[in-house]
């Protein structure tokens, strides 16, 4: 099987180097996915990198003994981790909030967002569409400073309050 992946590394009119340098970026690649996942798929990553293994030019008798990747701290994103913090608040919020109403998990709920700083506003923008789909919503509305919400249930993400309408 991976004889046949590496077989299908095919850039028009390169030399054998090039190919070769394809091939072990694939192997590499494969290898380190299979490091990754080896806790949560024990049999299926070993049985595959017992095939792999020779490709990859690596010794020892299984895939537990191998160096796995680590990370770079200089290549993390701190406001993509933000952005995404921010996003399971809000996610973990809304969901709680139906469950706690006893509304059915599978009924879309409309959600009104108060207060919130500017950060809040752009991230909303950034992932509405993420949001709708993983808070099963119907639609998203942010108020206007002194407008009325109607009676609701309320969950707290920083210093934005998440609004769910009775009855929902």
């Amino acid at each position: 099987m991976i004889w046949v992946l590496c077989d299908f590394v095919w850039v028009e009119n390169a030399s054998y180097a090039v190919k070769k340098g394809a091939r072990r970026t694939l192997i590499r690649v494969l290898e380190t996915i299979l490091c990754l996942a080896h806790p949560l798929m024990t049999y299926i990553t070993e049985g595959i990198w017992q095939r792999v293994k020779t490709l990859a030019g690596a010794e020892g008798e299984n895939i537990r003994l191998l160096h796995h990747p680590e990370s770079n701290a200089n290549k993390v994103d701190k406001e993509a981790e933000a952005a995404i913090a921010w996003s399971k608040q809000v996610i973990e919020g809304v969901r709680n909030i139906p469950r706690e109403m006893n509304i059915s998990p599978a009924k879309k709920i409309p959600l009104i967002l108060r207060g919130g700083s500017s950060r809040d506003n752009e991230l909303l923008n950034q992932a509405q569409s993420l949001l709708t789909k993983l808070a099963s919503l119907e639609n998203i509305t942010w108020l206007e400073a002194g407008e009325n919400a109607p009676a609701s249930a309320t969950a707290l993400v920083g210093d934005m309050e998440l609004l769910v309408p009775w009855p929902a």
